[in-house]
Formats: C-alpha cells, sequence, structure tokens
C-alpha cells in the first residue's frame, strides 16, 4: 500500500473542529437565549454541522442532553395541567412508535452493509466508524434508559411526545449518516480510480525511459563503432598522405636534381644514348611506360643494324615524341629509317638554308628549295647528301 503525507490533512481537521466547536458553541446560547428547543437536530442545524460529530464530541454531547432534558422536565410539567381530552389516544401514539422503529432498523441496516463496504474498500477498520458504532450504542442504551422510565410516567401524552421526538432525532441522524457515508464511498471510489490511473501512467512512463535507454545505448554503440572506423580511417588516410608527400617530395626532389629513374639510367648508358638536360626534361614529361617503349625500339634498330642508327640519341628522341612501339615489320622500318635520315637531313638542310619546308604527298615526301621550287627528297638528298651536310651545315 502506497505511504502518503497526511500531515497536512491532520492541520486541517484540527482548524476544521475548532471552528466546528465555535459556531456549536454559538448555537447552543443563542437557542437557550431566545428560549428554543435544543436537541441534537436543532443545534447541528443552527451550527452547520453533523449530529454524528455533535455525538463524538462528549462535553458538547453532555451539555445538549443537559439542556434538553431540563427543556423535557419543564415541558412535562406544563403538560400535566392540560385537560384529558387534549391528550391524543395511546394506540395512536404507540402505531406512529412502531413506524419510526422500523423505519430506525431499515436505516440501521443500510447504514452497517456501507460501513462493511468502506472497510472492505479502505482494507481495514475505519476509527471514525468504530467511534460512530460507540457513539450509536451508547444513544440506544439512553434512549432504553429514558423509555424505562417514561413508562413508569402516568402521563401517556410525555411518554409519547418524548419517544416520538427521540425517535425523530434518531432518524435525522441516521439520514445525515447515510448521506455522509454515501459521499465518503463515492469519494473513495474516486481516489481509487485516481491512484489506479497515476499507477498505469507511472508504469508507461517506466516502460518508455526503459525502453528510450535501450535506444540510447544501442546509439552509443554505434556511434562508439562509427568512432572506431572513422580513426581507422584517419590512420589510413594518414599513412597515404604520408606516402604521397614522400612521392612528391622524391618527386620535385629528381626534377630539381634532373634525376631520372635508375632503370632508364641504366638502360639509356647500356644502349650508348647520350642525356641533355633537353632530353632528360623530355623524358620526364612522358609516361613511365613510353619512355620504356621508346627504348626498346632503340634496341631493335640496334639489333637490326648498328649501322643503320646514326644518332641513338636522335632515334631516342623521334621515338618519345612520336610515341612509337617495338615489334614493327621491316617495312615500318625502312620507312622509319628513311624518315629518321630524312629528319636529320632537313635540319642540317634548312639551318645551311638550301630548303625552306616540307611535305609528304602519297607516302613520298618532297622538299622545297631556296627558288620555291618542290623537289623530291631522293633527289634532294643525293645533290646535298647527309655526309657533306653534317660537315658543312652548323646547327643554330
Amino acid at each position: 500500500m502506497l505511504k502518503r503525507n497526511t500531515s497536512g490533512l491532520q492541520s486541517h481537521a484540527r482548524q476544521k473542529r475548532d471552528s466546528a466547536l465555535i459556531r456549536t458553541e454559538q448555537a447552543i446560547q443563542k437557542l437557550h437565549k431566545e428560549n428554543k428547543s435544543i436537541n441534537f437536530g436543532v443545534v447541528a442545524q443552527e451550527a452547520g454541522v453533523s449530529r454524528t460529530w455533535l455525538y463524538n464530541q462528549i462535553e458538547i454531547r453532555e451539555r445538549i442532553e443537559e439542556l434538553r432534558d431540563k427543556q423535557l422536565v419543564k415541558k412535562t410539567n406544563i403538560q400535566k395541567s392540560t385537560p384529558d381530552n387534549q391528550i391524543e389516544s395511546s394506540v395512536s401514539k404507540t402505531n406512529i412508535i412502531i413506524e419510526l422503529q422500523q423505519r430506525i432498523n431499515k436505516l440501521e441496516t443500510e447504514n452497517l452493509v456501507l460501513r462493511q463496504h468502506l472497510e472492505v474498500v479502505y482494507g481495514m477498520s475505519n476509527s471514525e466508524l468504530v467511534r460512530t458504532v460507540e457513539v450509536l450504542q451508547i444513544e440506544k442504551a439512553e434512549l432504553k434508559r429514558q423509555l424505562q422510565e417514561l413508562s413508569n410516567n402516568n402521563d401517556a401524552t410525555a411518554v409519547s411526545e418524548l419517544i416520538n421526538r427521540q425517535l425523530h432525532e434518531r432518524i435525522y441522524t441516521l439520514e445525515s449518516e447515510k448521506a455522509e457515508m454515501l459521499l465518503q464511498h463515492k469519494q473513495v471510489i474516486q481516489q481509487l480510480d485516481k491512484l489506479n490511473s497515476d499507477l498505469n501512467n507511472q508504469e508507461n512512463l517506466k516502460l518508455t525511459n526503459q525502453k528510450q535507454t535501450e535506444d540510447i545505448k544501442k546509439l552509443q554503440t554505434a556511434l562508439e563503432s562509427t568512432k572506431k572506423e572513422l580513426t581507422e580511417d584517419r590512420q589510413g588516410l594518414n599513412t597515404t598522405h604520408a606516402k604521397l608527400t614522400s612521392i612528391e617530395e622524391a618527386k620535385k626532389t629528381l626534377k630539381s636534381n634532373n634525376v631520372l629513374d635508375s632503370k632508364v639510367q641504366d638502360k639509356c648508358s647500356e644502349l650508348g644514348i647520350k642525356l641533355n638536360k633537353s632530353l632528360i626534361d623530355l623524358i620526364k614529361s612522358k609516361p613511365y611506360e613510353q619512355v620504356i617503349n621508346a627504348l626498346s625500339v632503340v634496341e631493335e634498330r640496334l639489333a637490326v643494324g648498328s649501322k643503320k642508327v646514326r644518332s641513338k640519341s636522335s632515334l631516342f628522341r623521334t621515338a618519345l615524341e612520336n610515341g612509337w612501339e617495338p615489334n614493327e615489320s621491316d617495312v615500318e622500318r625502312e620507312a622509319y629509317t628513311i624518315k629518321t635520315n630524312f629528319f636529320e637531313w632537313y635540319d642540317l638542310a634548312r639551318n645551311y638554308g638550301i630548303v625552306q619546308q616540307f611535305k609528304e604527298e602519297e607516302e613520298m615526301i618532297i622538299v622545297q628549295d631556296n627558288t620555291g621550287q618542290w623537289i623530291k627528297f631522293e633527289i634532294m638528298s643525293a645533290k646535298w647528301t647527309l655526309d657533306y651536310l653534317r660537315r658543312v651545315a652548323q646547327p643554330k
């Protein structure tokens, strides 16, 4: 069972009781001063309190009973002097008493059922209910005593009036108790419904929080995994970046120092290719595979016949510039030899001033001499031989 803080309720109950005591005292004084009837029903109505509460206050109860009895004795003495013809018949009074007692029994039964139901709802006996039962027992004993005393009185009118008044008071009290217990029962049901709703909300909130906690754990796990992957990728990037930086630095060093790849240098040395700055720059500007192919072309031409290759460096430069590849046919080799010789002859003849330009027509090379006339290369080269031009022509 839930433990609730009842200090505020207890403080409110004390304030309510003090206020009820003051109102009750004022009501009793007012009724006594105005010489009105004083009983539990009248005082309860005047003070705005319940009869049950009046019965539970021992001092107030005794005072009301004392004032009521004094008024009753006084009224009885007055009624003794009334004529006999004004006294109601004892049979009529008896019928009224029986009817009122039956009504009292019915109300007591209903109130007992309500008290038992409230005890089941609370799960334990209510101290207020126990106190109410004790008060009712005291009241019952008091009524029996007064009834016994009055039954010995010869004045039937006084007896009937007293019993009638007390029975009406009892009925009013029981009806008030019934109304209060019904209201209390309704309030208890509402409190139980609210508690059940709060418990359901707390359970739902607990489930929601649990799900959120699980989701957060999954996200944290995924985040850790992602962080780990990012760290590994960053390390790989750093390694790659370091390698790239090293390669770039090596390239810069090679360019700044005019240094070639060791394999290219060794191959050039093996083939007898003389390297100068312009040829080195050309090699660096071409793809590595193209450089190797050009070296292979030179090597292939040398294998055919070294006498046919007049300038290895010139052959290598031409093969590199034109992207030649090895393993060509004899016709291709012959054409290449002619072209190689022509280019060397043309450079020397132009420097010497005997030709201006050249062109190819139908796989034939023709050159324009210094007079503007177009002449076949074979005729021009026979007049101006390559050996002669090598001796007399100076490259610009």
